[in-house]
């Protein structure tokens, strides 16, 4: 290449270099943690755009942003040194402000919480997913939510293990600050996300507890992965649903999220559990109330198929890991894990 020539390359490639620079600083402007009612909303850039909980939002001419897939509007807000300062979220013809709590997006600030824990990030599967890590050291512990919970379901869960083992939560996609794709929410799928999740992490073998709906995610894993799953806990999670379909038409369900929620119901109500490939131990744990017979089914099918099987029945709620209960399931868990 003549010196001319080669010098023209040199300029345009570094003046391109500055425009992208330009560019993801005034993206950074908006990156970070907003406190939107109960829930913290984490607006994060990659690729040259924005994304607010997996949706992209959309530059308007009006200097506002549209929110992918929602009829809904975002207007970041500035102050006198034109610092973003909150976000508005405008949506059937009302505003809800967010002020901003936190630049950082490698760490969830949640006013009130105080469990001993990081939240972290990581590109799995192709897509983003949120997991919090409590620490410890030991055999790796996955805790995997229920339906409409992320991993901070386990705040005052997790840390009673850490001292025997390393204990981290994944939070589904579609929920909390893991991205939202439109697809992927069947059960193998699922089951891939925690397989690379695991791969990030370079986790070779887990024990995985797992509540309520993450039984059929834990039982696909375990039979798609025999050397992976070390041992399983299932937390009033070892259920045939199959057949009995539901439609995500509850009104505590946000309208943004039903196509998720229907996704994920027609996944768990066609999903039949097989335990009989399965060959790591198993423990499950099953919420029993007095004179309560609707579960019997599933107990005996777990009692019959899983050839490592424990079962245990107790006088607790569905969520038995949080109520009165929590002391007694977290006896029986450690006992089951330092086996």
């Amino acid at each position: 290449m003549r010196p001319l020539f080669a010098g023209l390359a040199l300029a345009l490639a570094a003046a391109l270099a500055a425009a992208d620079a330009n560019a993801q600083s005034a993206l950074d402007a908006y990156v970070g943690q907003y406190q939107f009612t109960n829930a913290v909303l984490m607006v994060k850039a990659r690729d040259g755009k924005l994304f607010l909980r997996g949706r992209e939002l959309i530059p308007r001419p009006d200097s506002t942003f549209g929110v992918s897939g929602l009829a809904a509007r975002i207007t970041f807000v500035r102050d006198g040194k034109n610092r973003v300062t909150s976000l508005v979220w405008s949506e059937a013809g009302q505003d809800f402000p967010a002020p901003r709590i936190s630049s950082q997006t490698n760490r969830t600030v949640r006013p009130g919480d105080r469990s001993p824990h990081e939240v972290r990030f990581v590109r799995a599967n192709g897509i983003t997913m949120e997991y919090a890590d409590w620490g410890g050291r030991g055999q790796f512990v996955l805790l995997l939510a229920g339906l409409g919970n992320d991993a901070h379901v386990y705040d005052d869960f997790a840390p009673a293990f850490t001292d025997r083992f390393r204990v981290v939560g994944l939070t589904r996609r579609g929920f909390a600050d893991s991205d939202r794709p439109e697809t992927g929410y069947d059960v193998a799928t699922r089951v891939e996300d925690i397989r690379a999740f695991l791969d990030s992490l370079h986790v070779v073998r887990a024990y995985i507890v797992g509540h309520s709906m993450a039984g059929d995610e834990m039982t696909l894993f375990a039979s798609t992965y025999p050397d992976r799953a070390a041992k399983l806990v299932y937390l009033d999670a070892a259920y045939d649903r199959s057949g009995s379909p539901r439609r995500a038409d509850d009104d505590a369900i946000a309208p943004d999220e039903k196509a998720i929620y229907q996704a994920l119901f027609d996944a768990m109500y066609s999903f039949r559990p097989d335990y009989t490939k399965i060959s790591a131990s198993s423990l499950a744990i099953y919420s029993v109330p007095r004179g309560a017979t609707s579960r019997r089914s599933s107990i005996d099918q777990f009692r019959k198929e899983m050839a490592r099987g424990e079962i245990v029945e107790m006088d607790a709620p569905h969520d038995m890991f949080i109520a009165a209960s929590r002391d007694e399931v977290v006896r029986r868990v450690r006992k089951f894990l330092l086996k």
